[in-house]
């Protein structure tokens, strides 16, 4: 006797593998908003500052997710200004100019004080 797969289960499995694509596709177009060779290259890391407490960021009003202590997010964004937000209690925020076939550090940290700071190395 020949099995076959239940169509149902097939047809779902269809639908939940376009959705994976379509949410893939999405978050790739932002992650590389320009060509390869138009970008500027930017690290957004969270220095150890011993702090459990963990902020959301943002980068031009895109949400790019929580910066845990000691973890790196590496962004591709067209060359130009960019404005970095934290949803800590004060806004904080950094606005940045970034060069074409440059590389930007951006370092977060937690002061003594549960203050967040938000700084270009240059």
């Amino acid at each position: 006797m020949k099995r076959t797969a239940p169509t149902h289960s097939l047809k779902n499995l269809l639908i939940s593998g376009l959705f994976f694509s379509l949410s893939s596709a999405s978050y790739m177009a932002y992650a590389n908003v320009v060509s390869q060779e138009d970008n500027a290259n930017v690290v957004l890391y969270r220095a150890a500052d011993n702090s459990s407490l963990n902020y959301r960021f943002s980068v031009d009003g895109k949400s790019i997710g929580k910066l845990k202590y000691g973890s790196k997010v590496y962004l591709q964004l067209a060359p130009g200004q960019h404005r970095i937000n934290a949803n800590d209690s004060k806004k904080t925020a950094l606005i940045i100019n970034v060069k074409n076939d440059h590389t930007s550090y951006i370092r977060s940290h937690i002061d003594r004080k549960s203050r967040l700071k938000i700084e270009q190395e240059l």
